[in-house]
């Protein structure tokens, strides 16, 4: 065979590699954004029980439904918050949840499929091979994760643990990144190295951006952005003394709602200097559109942000604001990746 069609046919195979990955960061985006309309909608403990097989099966005779929403009225949620819903109440919540299941199973049909049929066809490197395993691997946990959250709102208090809500969040942060890592690196046919010495100032911004998103899951867990809906001050004052009212002190910092709102308005001062800084860093060294993108999405967040505060935590923004600081990360993390060829 003529080494030329050799060489465009093993382009043209990294090329579906690379949409593989990129449809697999791209459905868990859209799984990102459909639980936090889940988590905003109160319908995240609709759905009591695991079941991976059957559990892809919606209710589908009045008597199903009338299961399992007995099931759903045995729970705290049901008998202290929702007490006297209606069964049509119920069915919008039950399908809220059930959408978000049924993606995350369409999400591992979307990874198994291809995996075999490259393999079938041996596409993947070893080292592609060893990497989405890791993948795999990572996408399983979170979807652990996410029953483990549940159960955590299915006790006593019908309100899941922000700590796992946050583990939830942020382990789909990290196989939404890896996706789309392992997709550029198959685009542009590189090895390019995170961790390199050259880009410190990129992996300085990413840290920053992984611990706000972790303070903003924090902030959803805890209704923090209920506490105080004025800016820049937190009425009249930019720390209010009942931020220190839990003793011991330290516990403040992780489960005082005043004090995470606190903590996620300072901290994302910080973001949108670093970001800024990047973006100018960016543009300088020539990579103008991902600079100029950087920037934009910088001010559209900054703005949702503020404007989810001042209007009470209203559904279409706290779901924007969460939706464009993934997209952010997607392309501060891209900024990342392209200047690592500096090196």
């Amino acid at each position: 065979m003529d080494r030329n069609v050799v060489l465009a046919k093993g382009q043209r195979m990294l090329r579906m590699v690379s949409a593989w990955y990129l449809a697999i960061a791209v459905a868990i985006l859209a799984m990102v954004v459909l639980g936090g309309l889940v988590r905003l909608t109160g319908s995240g403990l609709s759905i009591v029980e695991w079941d991976l097989i059957m559990g892809a099966v919606p209710p589908l005779s009045q008597q199903h439904w009338d299961e399992v929403f007995a099931a759903y009225r045995q729970f705290p949620e049901y008998q202290m918050v929702n007490h006297g819903m209606s069964l049509s109440e119920f069915k919008f919540i039950f399908l809220m949840e059930y959408s978000h299941r049924l993606l995350g199973r369409l999400l591992g049909l979307m990874f198994m499929v291809p995996f075999v049929v490259f393999l079938m066809k041996r596409a993947l490197s070893h080292q592609q091979i060893r990497e989405s395993v890791w993948l795999l691997f990572l996408g399983g946990s979170q979807g652990l994760m996410g029953w483990y959250m549940v159960k955590s709102g299915l006790v006593d208090v019908p309100r899941v643990s922000h700590f796992r809500l946050a583990a939830h969040l942020d382990l789909a942060l990290i196989v939404f990144s890896l996706s789309l890592w392992l997709s550029w690196q198959a685009f542009f046919r590189s090895r390019s190295v995170l961790f390199r010495r050259t880009n410190v100032l990129g992996l300085g911004v990413l840290m920053a951006l992984f611990i706000q998103i972790t303070l903003g899951a924090f902030v959803s867990g805890l209704h923090a952005g209920h506490m105080f809906n004025t800016f820049p001050l937190m009425d009249q004052v930019w720390l209010p003394k009942a931020a220190w009212q839990l003793e011991p002190v330290w516990l403040n910092l992780v489960q005082n709602p005043i004090m995470i709102q606190f903590l996620h308005r300072s901290m994302a001062y910080f973001v949108t200097i670093l970001v800024a800084v990047y973006s100018v860093w960016m543009i300088r060294k020539g990579f103008t559109r991902i600079g100029t993108a950087m920037s934009i999405l910088l001010v559209l967040q900054v703005c949702l942000g503020i404007a989810t505060l001042l209007k009470y935590v209203p559904l279409s923004l706290a779901s924007a604001h969460q939706t464009v600081a993934f997209v952010l990360w997607a392309v501060v993390l891209f900024a990342t990746h392209r200047a690592n060829k500096l090196g």
